[in-house]
């Protein structure tokens, strides 16, 4: 894993105003606290499915997703599932949460304050000024996954097809980022999926993997008992793309390594230090792995594995506090449809990991983490609940 945080001394990001990592400056030890619920979707006449959630100030909140309900279908002449887009804005700090109809189903979400945000779907770009209460598209850019805006007019854009786009008009128009094209792999293959920027957005990474698509090999003739021995083929490594800056965008160094895994999620911090997590498939021996970023030194180190713990997202705040969260899978399968239980964890050092108390209640398959800064932080599970850390 050194080749990939090597990136960051290449671009010479080895300023002495840096702060040393968390790890040699830890903070002083708080009170635990306990994860409480903020909002519980309770009908049993539907489902609430979140995909994101952010919260740019302390009073306002932000979750999307979606509302599975019965609707009569008159062309099959019955009632069927039908999903409904939402969001769930709060704005007096999560007491009240209230879903707002959008038109289209947000992949992510990205806000600069507490009032400008964008959200991708599949069809394009969508901008609100109204802290998520009114929407708007703006772009139909297709195949992103991710926008990242370092002012109100310029942003990054990444997902699928190889894309990296830039924007200095607020989303509007996009144009292709040199240096995504660079690593010699396909387009077809290749897909640009994390992208984050320091406190300062002056440093930031983007991240991407290319996965070559073989058919599938002819099925042998084997007995029912042979058959039910074979396992599925173990993974392989395959190519990782990094992409860095340290001039908020305007020069990008790239790098490509064969690594096992995806990075799927990154957060850096101008404290020096950043996390960056890979996921890996089933017939992994582990689930996930976070990894600590050294921006002064170009190092890096896995500061978290564990069999029994899948984690899907990772946060750092300011003060030097980083918080992973992800769930307990269920059996050896980590796709089984059946939720896991919330688990969420805090270190200040990257060497011990506290478990914090989840409700019983809160279970999901995919977790997200969000804060506006400071000991306020925010998860949401994709079985429709969200959760505020309360300080003991």
């Amino acid at each position: 894993m050194t080749r990939f945080y090597s990136l960051f001394a290449l671009l010479g990001i080895l300023s002495a105003q840096q702060t040393p990592p968390a790890g040699d400056t830890t903070p002083a030890a708080r009170p635990l606290g306990k994860w409480v619920m903020s909002y519980l979707h309770d009908d049993n006449r539907s489902t609430l499915t979140l995909t994101d959630l952010k919260f740019p100030s302390t009073e306002r909140g932000i979750a999307s997703g979606y509302i599975t309900r019965m609707a009569f279908d008159p062309l099959q002449g019955s009632h069927v599932e039908k999903e409904y887009p939402v969001v769930m804005v709060t704005s007096n700090g999560g007491k009240v949460w209230t879903p707002v109809e959008i038109k289209e189903l947000p992949t992510s979400m990205f806000f600069l304050d507490d009032t400008v945000g964008w959200f991708v779907s599949d069809k394009g770009i969508w901008f609100t000024a109204e802290s998520g209460r009114a929407w708007r598209r703006i772009s139909q850019q297709k195949n992103l996954l991710r926008v990242y805006f370092l002012t109100r007019s310029h942003g990054f854009a990444v997902g699928g097809q190889k894309r990296v786009l830039e924007s200095v008009d607020g989303g509007v128009t996009w144009a292709p980022v040199p240096a995504a094209a660079q690593p010699q792999t396909k387009p077809d293959w290749t897909t640009y999926s994390a992208i984050a920027f320091d406190d300062s957005n002056t440093l930031g990474m983007i991240t991407g993997f290319s996965i070559p698509v073989h058919p599938a090999p002819p099925t042998p003739v084997d007995s029912p008992a042979d058959s039910a021995d074979k396992k599925p083929p173990p993974q392989v490594p395959h190519e990782l793309i990094f992409l860095g800056t340290s001039d908020s965008g305007k020069m990008w160094d790239v790098q490509t390594a064969s690594l096992f895994g995806e990075i799927t999620h990154l957060t850096l911090s101008s404290l020096g230090y950043g996390l960056g997590l890979f996921e890996f498939r089933d017939d992994f021996p582990w689930p996930s792995e976070v990894h600590l970023i050294h921006l002064k030194t170009g190092k890096s180190e896995r500061v978290f594995r564990e069999h029994d713990r899948a984690i899907t997202d990772v946060l750092c705040v300011p003060g030097g506090e980083c918080y992973i969260a992800g769930i307990e899978p269920l059996g050896t399968s980590r796709s089984s449809p059946i939720p896991g239980k919330v688990k969420i964890l805090r270190s200040s050092d990257f060497e011990h990991w506290e478990e914090i108390p989840v409700d019983y209640r809160a279970v999901a398959h995919r977790v997200w983490l969000a804060s506006p800064g400071g000991s306020e932080v925010w998860a949401a599970a994709d079985t429709g609940m969200i959760l505020k850390l309360k300080s003991d």
